[in-house]
């Protein structure tokens, strides 16, 4: 079940569909409830996780960055940058 967030015990993937507004604030529960279980997170936006990805090809350091999107229990990945209205 999602609100006991055994999606990530499980390493489940779950979108979250519908307005910004309940987008941001099911992010936000996920947060919460994550945090209160001493899990890991990481927030960002879809496009600069891309950015960051394909640049660091470049230097031959994307299994290293890649590590920062994969580590934490759980990635909220917006389409907007967090705290972006």
């Amino acid at each position: 079940m999602l609100l006991d967030l055994d999606f990530l015990c499980q390493r489940t993937n779950v979108v979250i569909i519908g307005n910004r507004s309940r987008q941001d604030a099911a992010a936000q529960f996920f947060r919460r409830q994550a945090y209160q279980v001493n899990h890991r997170l990481l927030f960002t936006n879809a496009m600069d996780m891309l950015n960051q990805l394909h640049t660091s090809q470049a230097d031959h350091s994307v299994i290293r960055k890649l590590r920062l999107y994969t580590e934490p229990s759980l990635l909220v990945c917006g389409e907007t940058r967090v705290g972006d209205s």
